[in-house]
């Protein structure tokens, strides 16, 4: 499965995008594949993802 996801600015007004990863690898595992969108190629969240 591939799922896109967005929000994943995680400075001083957190997106829920991380956190929605987090959860959605706890379940799935390795069986999914996560694209991360952002508007900054600087954006803290992309770089954050395990």
């Amino acid at each position: 499965m591939i799922i896109a996801i967005t929000g994943l600015n995680a400075n001083d007004n957190p997106g829920p995008g991380v956190a929605v990863i987090r959860a959605l690898r706890e379940e799935f595992g390795s069986a999914l594949t996560i694209i991360g969108l952002s508007y900054e190629s600087l954006e803290p969240g992309i770089y954050r993802i395990p």
